[in-house]
């Protein structure tokens, strides 16, 4: 029963009401106390017509808002150009860090294939000069050279001392610098007849250490990441012993 419907006086006398509260409450004795009660919450619950409500009004104030932006702009976005539109998802497409990712596994991988083509069947002695695919690598590991100055002096807000011994901390970075290194030692051995066979020994080398830099990036797959983990820090464990 609610509240509202039990709108009674204490002391008049009106039967249907009495047995109305009487079934509702168990005894008449407690008229008082729910008059008293009744008379607190039908005050509260008073609703004045001249005082809107705190949400009716926010109601409106929303409408308003609503019907004043849809009258600014009752036309319908018109849709992008097809030209603008694959401009973009090309864009998208090749900033992903997947893409990027897959397009420096897949070069690295043509830089071995081409160093490899270069050792074993385009090598020639100096009086005859460098082929077209011995210079294609030698420019190729010039923007590597590139790559690694710009890691380790531009990367970054702190001074340039600090970045580069913040450079070399990293193991992959010091492998980096010795294939590098040895690439020019090669090279320059490689311009002269007497060390011809020297700078290509060196070469082959350099070749092996630019291989084991495949183990950073084979990191990365989750069957191989953790085994080489595992393997590395056994052979950690093993050389304490050695």
């Amino acid at each position: 029963l609610r509240l509202s419907s039990l709108k009674f006086k204490y002391g008049t006398e009106e039967p249907q009401n009495d047995c109305l509260c009487s079934a509702a409450w168990g005894t008449q004795s407690f008229h008082p106390l729910l008059s008293l009660f009744h008379r607190s919450m039908d005050d509260d619950l008073r609703l004045d017509p001249s005082q809107p409500m705190e949400m009716d009004s926010l109601d409106t104030d929303v409408k308003t808002t609503v019907g004043y932006m849809m009258s600014e702009n009752t036309d319908p976005p018109s849709p992008p150009s097809p030209r603008r539109f694959w401009l973009r998802r090309w864009r998208q497409f090749w900033g992903a860090p997947v893409t990027a990712f897959l397009g420096n596994v897949v070069m690295y991988l043509l830089f071995l294939f081409l160093f490899s083509y270069v050792l074993l069947m385009d090598f020639s002695a100096p009086p005859a000069g460098p082929s077209a695919s011995e210079i294609i690598l030698y420019i190729w590991v010039f923007t590597l050279v590139c790559e690694e100055v710009r890691q380790g002096c531009f990367v970054g807000s702190q001074p340039v001392l600090q970045r580069v011994r913040q450079y070399l901390q990293d193991t992959w970075n010091k492998f980096d610098i010795t294939a590098l290194l040895l690439f020019i030692l090669g090279v320059i051995c490689r311009l002269f007849p007497d060390s011809f066979e020297s700078g290509r020994t060196i070469l082959c080398l350099d070749f092996m250490v630019f291989t084991l830099r495949l183990i950073h990036i084979f990191a990365v797959n989750k069957q191989l990441g953790p085994k080489m983990i595992i393997v590395g820090r056994m052979v950690r464990e093993y050389m304490r012993w050695v």
